[in-house]
């Protein structure tokens, strides 16, 4: 929406239309943001770094990393396609918003990996020195 709305050949009326739609679509991810929660803890809304229990009675604890995607964190609070100069700086603002997302997408997957690698509760073990195959029962 903003390269279309950067490209010098709208009207005005055609570019507040299309900043319409860029701000419904600001809402939501905002709001996503502040309700994506784990056990009531805000995963993408600026929540503290924290230790997760992943399985009862504590047996699997992984640290979660402070992610805050709001608005006002990605420096996208205020920003508008409306004019032609306000387009060209919402590129700017969108291009760093995108690299920082990649950065807590790239911190995500890697615990992700990390809680892939661990037994649920009630689940046999892998010893990975075993071959494929062979697990071993929690006691």
């Amino acid at each position: 929406l903003a390269i279309e709305a950067a490209n010098g050949t709208l009207a005005a009326g055609a570019r507040a239309a299309l900043d319409a739609e860029f701000q419904r679509l600001l809402g939501r991810f905002e709001e996503i943001a502040s309700v994506a929660r784990y056990r009531g803890i805000p995963l993408l809304g600026g929540g503290p770094a924290v230790d997760l229990d992943v399985a009862p009675r504590g047996r699997t604890v992984l640290a979660y990393p402070e992610i805050d995607t709001t608005l006002t964190e990605l420096a996208l609070e205020n920003v508008s396609i409306k004019t032609d100069l306000g387009a060209q700086l919402a590129l700017g603002s969108l291009s760093a918003a995108a690299a920082r997302l990649l950065s807590d997408i790239e911190t995500l997957e890697a615990l992700r990996r990390e809680m892939k690698g661990r037994p649920r509760h009630g689940e046999p073990a892998v010893d990975r020195r075993d071959p494929p195959g062979v697990v071993h029962r929690r006691r």
